[in-house]
Parts: structure tokens; C-alpha cells; sequence
């Protein structure tokens, strides 16, 4: 960019207080304060006779550093000429070409409010200009050459129902808004891509509506990307490979489903995953944090024979597994042996992990058990017990002593107790009396609070 220095308002002027030779380079006038303050540009005489000078700084009333004859040509100048902060035609060219400078910079760039383009795998031409159906492009590649690398446009690439045999890249782009690549409808089946590499793209991209067929190969690979969006995508194919992954990336990962890959979601190096409603099976691990990402569940993600793994500082936060059951009213019979509590109220239950009147555990970490049963006038010197299983066996008990005829007994438990993923809970309750007892108002809770085993 050219140097362009500021006006001041009505040109004021000062004069010349001393002769002026042609190549003199320090120039004393009556009143510099008129002048453009530090580095500046000024005007000796006027009319059709005028010499633009430049000069570096300004002490006392001397101009220091001029280049004489910046513009127009040097020359001796008697002491009273005119000296002043014209307009010159320096500061219109200057401006012209700092003008065209930026026009260049902005002729790779989309200034229009949004673009739309079709591709159909089946009858589309790639020497079609993709703005209609029947027009589509051939090739997702095609769609995504034509987009400029800088937008301030929304860009849309919707794909007709087809397979594309396409390992799909979408680098170095920066947007203002959306880049979007889709299927037309929401049935991802009938939109087949190879894979998909969204490298350098600063800003807001879509891909939704698509199935990823790709096997020798991630399926979305994220690289340096900001604000991305991957929703009904399903990832399904038998693979060494990830299913989704990043480095150095944001992600929203939503309603997508990621079966049989190495890991099925993992985010790497300060990346930042959030993760709504997804599911998927057969996974090595189903959702991997390292190297300072952080991946928020927020819902269900993949599955795998390790649902999870957090390695070198990273992080995976989101919903705690958690159950708050409650029974109705039933009874224990004289002398009962250890009785099912029956579950028939769901307070909460994040994982969905109630089965039947059991409890199946979700996610290996320290739970904190907190029981509650009532019993209806059980005598002084009879006792009953709540206790906890699991897989079938005893895991802790507590147990308390009637209070009387007419009166409530409570057992409570709080506890802690190390869980595994695919351990089954139950509960059970006992009264040692010959009369059979109401018990009413039984509460469990299961939180995890800790996946650390020490």
C-alpha cells in the first residue's frame, strides 16, 4: 500500500523565512504549526508554479529530511513563498492505487449473498453449470473448485440421491457463512461419499444427510477447522481407520452413527468435540480425547470394546451416568427372604440403563449409591435389611431395627462402590417378622462420581 497522509482542513499557510536553494534538504518557514505535525507532505509556491516536497520531522520551524521535487521539479525559492498542506496529485494517486490494490485482493473473493449447486453422481455433467437439477454437476470436486477462497457468501453443495466415488477435499477456505454439503433428503442411504478431508477451513461448514463409505481410510478427517457441523452422517464400514477425526479442530457432532473403526469419534491435538445423540457399535473405542481436546457428551455417543479413552491431558466430559428409581407400594411377607424391590417409577434416568427391576451399569467408574426404603410397624425387636447386588451377588448391606406398631422404620444407605461397564444392579429388601409388613416410598439413586480407580 502507498503511503497516504492526512489533510488539514482549509490548507492553511506560512511562507518561506529565509531563500531556498534547489537541493537544500532543511527548510525553515515562519509558522510550522500550520503543517502536518512529524512526517508530512507540503506545497512550496503556487499556481502553475508549485514544488511537492516531503520531509521526515519537523524541530523548531525547520522542516527536516525533504526530498525536493517530489512532485513538479526543484527549485530555487525566495524567502515569503507561499508554503502549505495542499491537495496534490500524489494524494489522488496514492489513494487510486491503494484502491485497485484492494479490488485485486477482493476479485478472489464471493461477495454475493448466497450460492446453491447440484450434483448428481448419476446423470449430472461437470460441464454443466451446476445451478439447477437438471444441470447438476457430476462430481462433488467440481462444486467445490468453483467456490473462491474467500466468502462472505453462504455456499451450498446438494447432492442428488447416487454413489460417489470421491475422496472429498475442502481446503483453504475462509467463510463469513456457511459452506454447507448435503444429501437432498434426510435419508442418509441414498447419498454415498468415499470420505471427506476439510483442511484450513476457517469458519462454519456443514456436512449432514450422507453415508460414508470409505474403509482404507477416516471417514471425515478435520484439520485445522473452526466451527464445523456433521449431523445424520453414518459411518459404517469395517475399518482400521477412525471413524471421525481431528487435530486442532471444533467440532458439533450430531445424530450420526459410527460402527465397526478403529475409534469411532476422536478428537486430537486441542481440538473441542461436542457430541449430541450419536450411536454405533463394534467400535475398538467408541470416542477417544488426546492431546488437550476436550469431547463434551451431551446424550449417547459410539460405542466400542473401550466406550472411551483420554490419553495425554485430554479431557471427556458431559452426561454422568445416573439412575433415580423409585417403587410403589408392596409387601413383604412373615420372615421373608431377600425380595426384589419392583421399580415402577424412572425420576431420572441418563444412559437409559434401568432394565426390568435391575440396574445395568453403563460407564466402569465410582458410583455413589443412595438407598431409601420405609417399613410399616415393624416391632422393637425384629430386624430388616436393604441391600444392593450385583451380577447376583451381595455388594453392601445396611440394616436397622423396628421402631413399633404404628410407628415407620427407615433404612437408608449411602455408599460408594466401584462399578464396571455391563454390571448388573439390583435391590432387595428383607424383614425378619412373623406378620407380613407394608413397604412404601423406596428410593434409588446411582451417580457416578469418578472413573479414576486408585
Amino acid at each position: 500500500m502507498e503511503k497516504m497522509y492526512p489533510p488539514i482542513v482549509n490548507s492553511p499557510k506560512t511562507e518561506l523565512s529565509e531563500l531556498v536553494t534547489d537541493t537544500q534538504t532543511e527548510i525553515t518557514v515562519l509558522n510550522a504549526s500550520v503543517l502536518l505535525q512529524g512526517e508530512g507532505i507540503a506545497v512550496l509556491g503556487n499556481g502553475d508554479v508549485a514544488e511537492t516536497i516531503t520531509y521526515t520531522s519537523i524541530e523548531d520551524n525547520t522542516l527536516k529530511g525533504c526530498v525536493r521535487g517530489f512532485e513538479g521539479v526543484a527549485r530555487a525559492w525566495a524567502s515569503g513563498a507561499v508554503v502549505a498542506r495542499n491537495f496534490t496529485a500524489s494524494d489522488l494517486r496514492a489513494a487510486q492505487r491503494n484502491i485497485e490494490a484492494l479490488d485485486d485482493k477482493l476479485q478472489g473473493m464471493e461477495l454475493t449473498d448466497a450460492y446453491l449447486y447440484y450434483v448428481d453422481a448419476v446423470n449430472g455433467s461437470d460441464n454443466s453449470d451446476g445451478l439447477t437439477k437438471a444441470k447438476a454437476f457430476k462430481t462433488i470436486a467440481k462444486a467445490v473448485s468453483v467456490m473462491k477462497p474467500i466468502s462472505l457468501s453462504r455456499f451450498s453443495i446438494i447432492l442428488l440421491p447416487g454413489t460417489y466415488d470421491e475422496d472429498v477435499e475442502i481446503k483453504h477456505k475462509l467463510r463469513a457463512q456457511t459452506m454447507e454439503l448435503k444429501g437432498e433428503t434426510e435419508d442418509a442411504s441414498l447419498y454415498k461419499v468415499k470420505s471427506i478431508v476439510v483442511d484450513n477451513f476457517m469458519n462454519r461448514a456443514g456436512i449432514s444427510n450422507l453415508t460414508i463409505t470409505a474403509t482404507e481410510q477416516v471417514g471425515i478427517s478435520l484439520v485445522y477447522c473452526n466451527r464445523i457441523l456433521i449431523q445424520n452422517v453414518v459411518i459404517e464400514g469395517a475399518s482400521t481407520q477412525h471413524g471421525i477425526s481431528s487435530y486442532d479442530a471444533n467440532a458439533r457432532i450430531v445424530n450420526c452413527k459410527i460402527s465397526n473403526r478403529n475409534i469411532g469419534i476422536a478428537a486430537d491435538a486441542r481440538s473441542w468435540f461436542y457430541i449430541e445423540n450419536c450411536t454405533g457399535s463394534g467400535n475398538v473405542t467408541g470416542i477417544q480425547s488426546q492431546l488437550g481436546s476436550i469431547i463434551v457428551v451431551a446424550g449417547t455417543a459410539p460405542k466400542g470394546t473401550a466406550d472411551e479413552k483420554t490419553t495425554l491431558s485430554g479431557l471427556v466430559f458431559g452426561n454422568i451416568p445416573f439412575t433415580y428409581l423409585k417403587s410403589g407400594l408392596y409387601t413383604l411377607p412373615a420372615n421373608s427372604t431377600p425380595a426384589d424391590v419392583p421399580i415402577t417409577a424412572i425420576i431420572e434416568d441418563s444412559y437409559n440403563m434401568r432394565v426390568g427391576n435391575t440396574v445395568l451399569i453403563s460407564k466402569s467408574g465410582w458410583y455413589h449409591i443412595n438407598l431409601l426404603a420405609t417399613i410399616e410397624s415393624l416391632p422393637n425387636n425384629k430386624i430388616a435389611d436393604i441391600t444392593v447386588y450385583k451380577n447376583g451377588s451381595n455388594l453392601t448391606t445396611r440394616q436397622g431395627a423396628g421402631l413399633g406398631t404404628g410407628l415407620v422404620t427407615f433404612l437408608t444407605m449411602d455408599d460408594q462402590q466401584y462399578l464396571v461397564a455391563g454390571d448388573v444392579i439390583s435391590f432387595k429388601v428383607f424383614q425378619s417378622d412373623a406378620a407380613e409388613h407394608n413397604v412404601y416410598n423406596t428410593q434409588m439413586r446411582l451417580t457416578c462420581i469418578g472413573q479414576r480407580r486408585t
